[in-house]
């Protein structure tokens, strides 16, 4: 038997808990991957961004923007605060509307990737989990192929 405060589950003096020789340093990070990863996310949805008409959800935001209040029932007060900030910056037309949530996408694919990075996945499983994350959006490659093949 070990004296008190010297085994595996011992608390170290920087005051963790537990075997100092588990500790491992994180991989390297796959940037110029994730970067490519979202840059393809973001033109394709930019792409697209016009191509299918309003949706009546939409519309209600934009209202909801012009009309700020404390908050909506529907939605939280960030949506209204948002589609006004949206419209303020990039115009009131239906590809200036998509920009965000395009960006939105984007950061969804590189924080994919660090999230891999951090269970100790080194370039190629960031790389895999990115492009997991960016093919979760179909209707990205479905307007793509079919600004492709119109």
């Amino acid at each position: 038997m070990m004296p008190a405060g010297q085994g595996a589950d011992a608390v170290g003096r920087d005051g963790i808990m537990g075997n100092r020789s588990l500790s491992r340093t994180r991989p390297p990070i796959a940037g110029s991957v994730l970067l490519l990863l979202a840059l393809v996310t973001l033109v394709g949805h930019l792409a697209i961004a016009g191509r299918y008409g309003w949706f009546r959800d939409e519309l209600y935001y934009i209202d909801a923007g012009k009309h700020l209040a404390g908050g909506y029932v529907e939605f939280p007060l960030m949506v209204s605060l948002l589609s006004a900030f949206q419209r303020a910056v990039f115009g009131p037309s239906l590809a200036a509307l998509h920009v965000l949530p395009a960006a939105a996408g984007a950061v969804i694919v590189v924080t994919t990737g660090l999230m891999a990075r951090e269970l100790g996945g080194g370039r190629l499983a960031q790389g895999i989990a990115a492009l997991a994350a960016l093919s979760r959006s179909p209707e990205v490659w479905h307007g793509l192929l079919s600004v492709i093949w119109a």
